[in-house]
């Protein structure tokens, strides 16, 4: 797995500045695609998504990073960086940038359909709207890494599908703040 979710980030840091922060924590390990940070629609959470470029990388980082303060130069504010890689064999997948039904969601996954279990569809509690988002859960483990592997990036409808290993927030423990 090439993607670490990165957690336990102080909400008062703006976007562009815990990104940087976190790209040059985590150069040393390996060469970075991008930080993708999980949004309600009225700004981030409090973790990220970080792809490498090589799996590699994403393991040794995982293996050697636990716990680690990250400082911010212009901030008196400290965080533990809590590094958690995707549990091997995720058969449920996280999407984004999707906003039909979970019909036409399937119809878009061709050949994958068929290995689609259920497919949840994200809606916003105060107006009801789709976020673009949702969750998939397929037949097996191998089912859902072939998706993510050949999926993940695909323009659909105009917009690029966004996958990443669901990770339930209760899963991922968090440190204390310094």
């Amino acid at each position: 797995m090439k993607v670490l979710r990165v957690g336990n980030l102080p909400p008062q840091i703006p976007e562009v500045e815990l990104e940087a922060t976190v790209r040059q924590f985590l150069k040393t390990h390996g060469s970075i695609e991008f930080v993708d940070f999980a949004n309600d629609g009225e700004g981030f959470q409090r973790y990220c998504y970080v792809r490498f470029r090589h799996s590699h990388a994403a393991r040794r980082a995982s293996e050697s990073i636990t716990e680690a303060p990250l400082v911010f130069d212009d901030h008196l504010t400290t965080s533990a960086l809590v590094l958690r890689a995707p549990s091997a064999g995720s058969r449920t997948l996280y999407f984004r940038g999707f906003y039909r039904s979970g019909g036409r969601l399937r119809q878009a996954f061709g050949e994958h359909s068929q290995n689609i279990k259920r497919i949840k569809i994200l809606y916003d509690s105060r107006t009801g709207k789709h976020t673009g988002g949702g969750i998939i859960e397929f037949q097996s483990d191998e089912a859902a890494a072939r998706a993510l592997e050949e999926m993940n990036g695909r323009d659909v409808n105009g917009r690029t599908l966004v996958l990443r290993p669901y990770i339930p927030s209760q899963a991922v423990t968090e440190a204390p703040n310094p």
